[in-house]
């Protein structure tokens, strides 16, 4: 009688494992803590009309004027998960040389909006700025 009841007791437990489990699965599924991933995209700011539109892909940040043509063009060149900051590259657009390191760090970041503060590397941070994610 024993090991039956040592039988079920470990069946019990088994099933209750299996549920433990299950129930532990991604709550959050097609939510994403990637920073990264999260601000690439097509966004449009909430502030200013200078640049209005902001484009991250993985290897390139652009600046785009009102018809859609670029205004300003970055190589990214590195994404720091501990502090959230985009590290980029200028690039003259005319003769392709490189200029200055620019600084782009992610404050909030949601499916519709993205709130940032930029830098050119030697000068003091912008006033932050919301962008509305257009894609």
């Amino acid at each position: 009688m024993k090991k039956v009841f040592y039988l079920v007791g470990l069946l019990l437990v088994l099933v209750v494992s299996g549920m433990v489990f299950v129930s532990c699965s991604d709550d959050e599924e097609g939510e994403t803590t990637d920073v990264f991933s999260q601000i690439k995209g097509y966004w449009k700011c909430d502030q200013t009309e200078w640049m209005p539109y902001m484009e991250i892909t993985d290897k390139n940040l652009y600046y785009r004027l009102e018809d859609g043509s670029v205004g300003e063009k970055y190589i990214i060149n590195k994404f720091d998960t501990k502090t959230n900051t985009l590290t980029c590259t200028y690039i003259d657009l005319d003769d392709g040389s490189y200029g200055y390191i620019f600084y782009l760090k992610v404050i909030t970041v949601n499916k519709e909006k993205l709130y940032v503060n930029c830098w050119e590397e030697g000068y003091e941070e912008y006033d932050p700025v919301t962008y509305t994610r257009m894609n």
